[in-house]
């Protein structure tokens, strides 16, 4: 337990969607009394753990998973384990992208080599996590609405990974892309009889959708 002091004259109150710990009640009603009164004040109260920095909750991860991608025809993706219903588009189907493209369950990603094997590692966090560490080629964003919330690599001919990690329960997503060695790729990923590599190496950080925006890196 933490003791926690707080002197506020102002007062903003963010009490989330089901995602993350909350203040206990007499907390809430004592900001609330604050807002209300504009008055100067101080709380002091027992709580598990102090999550906020700067304004902002600490993220806190919920799951990761290592695995190895099979990228095929430049590309490789990502499927909820609920997939897609008749008539609603695969993670095959959305297209050959750029960058990233995002569907229903799924998305599909684009890399520099052509054929070649990459690390992926797969985070789940509860809130907004802070960027992943080291140096980075690109960095995508975008959101992705899943059903089951459980989820694994998929390949072009190479079917699906055995290994899944559950991000959360079912619901909308921030999904941010983080992508190393493409101009390697470039050039050992054409050429796969060659052996080496890994060429790329991919982190990919998701966490529940909220109001407003996510905070995007640039490459």
């Amino acid at each position: 337990m933490h003791q926690l002091d707080v002197r506020l004259t102002r007062v903003s109150i963010d009490i989330g969607h089901g995602y993350g710990p909350r203040l206990p009640a007499n907390v809430l009603e004592a900001f609330r009394l604050a807002v209300q009164h504009m008055q100067a004040v101080t709380l002091t109260a027992e709580v598990d753990r102090v999550d906020v920095l700067g304004g902002r909750m600490m993220a806190t991860p919920r799951a990761t998973l290592d695995d190895l991608a099979t990228v095929e025809w430049a590309k490789f993706g990502l499927i909820d384990d609920d997939r897609v219903e008749p008539g609603e588009l695969g993670w095959a189907a959305l297209g050959s992208p750029e960058t990233m493209l995002t569907g229903k369950n799924g998305a599909v990603f684009r890399s520099a080599g052509v054929s070649h094997m990459a690390p992926v590692r797969l985070e789940s966090w509860d809130a907004e996590p802070p960027a992943s560490e080291g140096t980075w080629d690109v960095v995508w964003a975008g959101t992705i609405p899943l059903t089951s919330g459980v989820l694994r690599l998929a390949f072009v001919t190479m079917g699906v990974s055995d290994n899944t990690i559950a991000v959360g329960p079912a619901g909308e997503y921030w999904l941010r892309v983080y992508c190393r060695g493409r101009e390697a790729a470039k050039v050992g990923g054409d050429r796969p009889d060659l052996g080496g590599g890994p060429y790329e190496h991919w982190v990919m950080q998701f966490w529940p959708r909220r109001q407003g925006r996510v905070h995007r890196e640039t490459p």
